[in-house]
C-alpha cells in the first residue's frame, strides 16, 4: 500500500511471502492476521500497528520511518525476529506486544 490515510483493519492474509508493504503516512494497521515471510513491511512515518495477530519471518520489518506506534500486537512463530527496526528508523513507539 502506497498511500496515506488509510484503515486496513480486519482481515485475514495468509499463505503470502508478505502480508502488507506500507509506505505512507497516517495508515492504521488494526486487527488483522497476517502470516507470511514478513507479515507487515514498514516504510513510512506516523502509522500506527495495533491489534494485529502476525505470524512469519519477521512480524514488523521497518526499514525506514519515524512516529509510528506499534502497540498491541500479538507476535507468533517468527523464527527469527518479532519486530525488526533498521537504522534508519527513528522516534517510533513500541509497546504492550506480546511475543
Amino acid at each position: 500500500m502506497t498511500s496515506s490515510g488509510n484503515i486496513v483493519k480486519d482481515n485475514y492474509i495468509a499463505g503470502v511471502d508478505l502480508g502488507i508493504r506500507l509506505v505512507g503516512r497516517s495508515n492504521i494497521i488494526q486487527g488483522n492476521t497476517i502470516s507470511g515471510d514478513h507479515a507487515i513491511e514498514l516504510y513510512g512515518d506516523s502509522n500506527k500497528i495495533i491489534g494485529n495477530l502476525l505470524m512469519g519471518g519477521r512480524g514488523v520489518h521497518a526499514l525506514n520511518g519515524r512516529g509510528n506506534e506499534i502497540v498491541y500486537n500479538a507476535i507468533y512463530v517468527t523464527g527469527k525476529v518479532g519486530i525488526y527496526m533498521s537504522e534508519a528508523t527513528s522516534d517510533n513507539v513500541i509497546y504492550g506486544n506480546a511475543f
